[in-house]
């Protein structure tokens, strides 16, 4: 990647999250970097990140700079059409955008039975995981065509777009929706010279709040952390490689699919997930034994 082109990741501001590793591998290839997030509410930031001192895209503008790459940070709601714009535009004035990495996703449903799914629970899933991933492509896609130059989108979407997971109605029909989003998008951009990848993850160990591990473990009376980290030791044995995936496993094949090695690469849907096909273990709903 050369030294005047720019990276823009959206959804990069939690700590040890893929947007985050995303962010600082691309900054690590030689580019310079536009993050972007909301401005996370509290019920969103884990106890890590407090105890941790950890500010959000402020703290991954840091880390890039200290790569001796440019770094930007703005405030993104993949929602709000001008908010994406006015991202792009300042992505613009940083240089020439090579790439964007889609790490958005909207807040994830507790389990529960399709018959039970939640309408404004759909419908702000939706917005989010594919209308916005849809506004952000069409926006950077504009800016790199408006220069002539290729690039390269990558969105990050999930294995359970592709294998179902009980009780997550919402989750995987919208990233089922994003894959084939991404698949479209690779036709009609390929012309262009841009390529559109999605990557889809199983299981990779963050720091995000999940509704049902945070009852759970208030259950058990032990910490989410705690929670967590015995959710994962089980999980683990279910995955041929042996263990639960990293922020940085992902950002590894992103990395790849934003370089010039993955020049012939577009419209594809690749798999982070150490061997595993779903199922996992299945979620027991509320009133269930």
């Amino acid at each position: 990647m050369r030294s005047d082109q720019v990276v823009i990741v959206v959804g990069a501001a939690a700590m040890g999250s893929i947007g985050h590793a995303v962010a600082v591998r691309a900054a690590r290839d030689g580019a310079d970097v536009v993050v972007a997030d909301i401005e996370r509410p509290p019920a969103m930031i884990p106890d890590v990140e407090t105890e941790a001192g950890w500010t959000g895209l402020a703290g991954v503008v840091r880390e890039i700079e200290l790569l001796g790459r440019r770094a930007l940070a703005v405030t993104c709601d993949v929602t709000r059409t001008d908010q994406v714009r006015a991202l792009v535009a300042a992505a613009e004035e940083q240089g020439e955008i090579a790439g964007m990495v889609n790490t958005t996703r909207a807040p994830i449903e507790p389990a529960r039975s399709s018959l039970d799914m939640d309408d404004d629970v759909w419908a702000t899933t939706f917005d989010i995981n594919v209308r916005g991933a849809l506004s952000c492509a069409k926006a950077v896609a504009r800016s790199m065509m408006a220069r002539g130059r290729p690039g390269s989108i990558v969105h990050i979407s999930s294995l359970a777009g592709i294998h179902p997971l009980r009780g997550r109605t919402a989750y995987c029909a919208s990233k089922a929706a994003l894959n084939m989003l991404t698949q479209v998008m690779a036709l009609d951009l390929a012309p262009a010279g841009i390529r559109v990848n999605a990557v889809c993850p199983a299981i990779i160990a963050t720091h995000r709040i999940d509704p049902d591990e945070a009852a759970k473990a208030e259950r058990a009376g032990v910490s989410l952390a705690e929670q967590r980290r015995m959710l994962l030791a089980e999980q683990s044995a279910a995955i041929p490689l042996g263990r639960v995936g990293s922020a940085e496993d992902v950002a590894d094949v992103v990395g790849f699919l934003l370089s010039p090695a993955s020049s012939y690469v577009t419209g594809q849907l690749v798999t982070v997930s150490g061997g595993l096909g779903y199922p996992v273990p299945i979620p027991v709903y509320p009133g269930e034994h």
